[in-house]
């Protein structure tokens, strides 16, 4: 792969803030430049632009951004994608999802240059917007299937995600393994949250995400509700529900027992992380979860509810919890079992372990190498 140029795009119509999000794309990237491989990646951004980021010794790695249009984040298009792509002359493309429209454009151009790609594929259902769902359905079984039929190579997320290409035409597929991006992490901002907040001595829950519905916070705050009064809930984030969820826990009487904390940087998380008991994940949608990486990786283990990513991670009662049901007196039982019968230590050192030995990137990027070698053969 030294001599190799790997392009990784991210197809979908959005922008990224690797400030607040432990980018996959980066990340992965990064830990194939330390392995010699030339790596560029394309993001769609506000304006077009190209930055040169200094890995390591001499090692870079070429970032571009596109201006876009877009509807929504599947159906978007990149203005003078071509050109770059021309420019730039990769040997092999990695794009992302079969259900966005730039993936299909990307492999029709890569076909035609005879260039090599593959495709990582994290969603694993449909969206449940009724309008949006029907159109992403049409769109699945038409530039989908041509994108799994066509595509040199297939590497899934988690099982779920390989199920569901499957859904759509029989293919073969690789499990490959997301990392974590630990460079954010490495001057951390200190803050000494328990004098700030008051909370000495309280058993601290966490959440970190978007505040929207899917995330499911409400049921978490249902959930504090019911805990004794020792427990405190610290909720990084915004979204759309935010204000919602704070007259939720006006209305319960816990809003002295659980603090709205806004966004933060990447850098600002360590110092949450280093105060917390447990993490929290309730969402019913989660196509991998970064957050599950990051808790575990600073020794925090996380109880959440089933989804494709969750239960590619976490070990059930090893190292987290996986509890199938929205119950609030359910979750209300597991968690008072775990300090009852002095589990969390073990847990803690067991989800800490497992991050540092498979999920750093550097270890999880040996999964995309295989792939990207699977198909120069």
């Amino acid at each position: 792969m030294c001599n190799k140029h790997i392009v990784i795009i991210r197809t979908g119509g959005n922008i990224l803030n690797d400030q607040t999000y432990n980018c996959q794309e980066l990340g992965l990237a990064k830990a194939l430049v330390k392995k010699n491989i030339k790596v560029s990646v394309i993001f769609a951004g506000n304006n077009r632009s190209h930055y040169i980021e200094k890995v390591n010794d001499n090692r870079f790695l070429h970032i571009y951004f596109v201006k876009f249009y877009k509807i929504n984040q599947a159906l978007s298009w990149f203005r003078g994608f071509f050109n770059l792509l021309e420019n730039i002359t990769p040997d092999i493309i990695q794009i992302h999802e079969f259900g966005m429209l730039m993936s299909y454009v990307t492999l029709r151009w890569a076909k035609k240059h005879n260039i090599k790609t593959v495709l990582i594929q994290g969603s694993y259902r449909e969206t449940k917007k009724p309008i949006f769902k029907q159109f992403e359905q049409l769109f699945n079984c038409t530039f989908g299937r041509y994108i799994i039929k066509n595509i040199d190579g297939i590497g899934c997320k988690t099982l779920m995600a390989s199920n569901y290409l499957n859904r759509y035409r029989q293919c073969n597929t690789s499990l490959i393994k997301i990392g974590l991006d630990i460079n954010h992490f490495e001057n951390p901002i200190d803050k000494n949250w328990l004098k700030d907040l008051q909370i000495e001595g309280k058993k601290i829950l966490l959440y970190v995400g978007v505040m929207e519905r899917r995330r499911n916070v409400n049921f978490i705050l249902k959930l504090l509700k019911e805990l004794p009064e020792e427990f405190i809930l610290l909720l990084i984030g915004v979204g759309k529900a935010l204000e919602k969820l704070k007259l939720q826990a006006k209305g319960a009487n816990i809003e002295n027992r659980c603090c709205f904390l806004g966004q933060m940087r990447q850098e600002q998380l360590p110092s949450l992380y280093s105060i917390a008991d447990l993490f929290l994940l309730a969402s019913d949608y989660e196509i991998y979860g970064m957050v599950i990486l990051e808790s575990m990786y600073f020794g925090v283990p996380v109880i959440s509810s089933f989804t494709a990513g969750s239960q590619t991670i976490i070990e059930d009662k090893k190292d987290g919890l996986l509890i199938n049901y929205y119950d609030v007196y359910l979750w209300k039982e597991y968690i008072l079992s775990i300090y009852d019968n002095h589990k969390l230590e073990d847990m803690r050192e067991a989800a800490k372990i497992k991050i540092q030995q498979s999920y750093i990137w550097y270890k999880a990027s040996e999964s995309f190498i295989s792939l990207y070698e699977s198909i120069e053969k």
